[in-house]
């Protein structure tokens, strides 16, 4: 999960889908950080496409991650949480939250737009791979499908990470959804007991 940022810029894409970042970055940008708020150790930002690796000379451990050209996302890593993001010079840390009016990354248009390119395999050769149908593979892609559990365990394994970044990517996206949807202004909210 994302805790810190080092840079106002990249948290305010977060926070509130605008920022002072070059336009063209921004799908980029959310879709890596959606992965890294999914992820639960860094090495789960070892996808395809990423050019994940840790920054030498940095003491705590700071990782990056490849966005287009020069750019790079940068971060620490701990506790299961990520630290101190950075996408530009900056000393500033402060606490903050995903914009909660924008819906969390789809892990299809992760693996369409990312992934898969990266790797330069055809769809029906990762079907092949990951034991799925074409079809379910396409729909995945379409986010028309979510990533299961078990597609998950397939896709960490193929693509080096593991499936909680899958799981957690899909879960993140299927909260969002449902909570536009179901009205809970009706349910009271339990406490315990005296």
């Amino acid at each position: 999960m994302i805790e810190t940022f080092a840079n106002k810029q990249p948290k305010a894409l977060w926070e509130t889908g605008k920022s002072k970042i070059d336009t063209r970055l921004h799908s980029r940008i959310l879709r890596g950080l959606d992965a890294l708020d999914a992820a639960t150790r860094p090495e789960d930002m070892n996808l395809p496409g990423f050019g994940f690796h840790a920054l030498r000379g940095h003491k705590p451990t700071r990782y990056t991650v490849h966005v287009n050209g020069p750019w790079c996302v940068t971060f620490e890593f701990g506790d299961g949480n990520a630290y101190a993001l950075d996408l530009e010079q900056c000393h500033q840390e402060t606490n903050m939250s995903r914009d909660a009016d924008r819906c969390p990354t789809h892990p299809g248009e992760l693996l369409r737009k990312d992934v898969l390119p990266a790797v330069k395999k055809s769809k029906t050769e990762v079907s092949r791979l990951l034991g799925i149908s074409r079809q379910h593979l396409h729909d995945i892609l379409a986010e028309r499908k979510p990533v299961s559990p078990e597609v998950a365990v397939r896709l960490g394994k193929l693509f080096g990470n593991r499936a909680s970044l899958w799981i957690r990517m899909q879960g993140a996206y299927d909260e969002w959804q449902v909570s536009k949807k179901v009205d809970v202004s009706g349910i009271p909210t339990l406490h315990a007991a005296e």
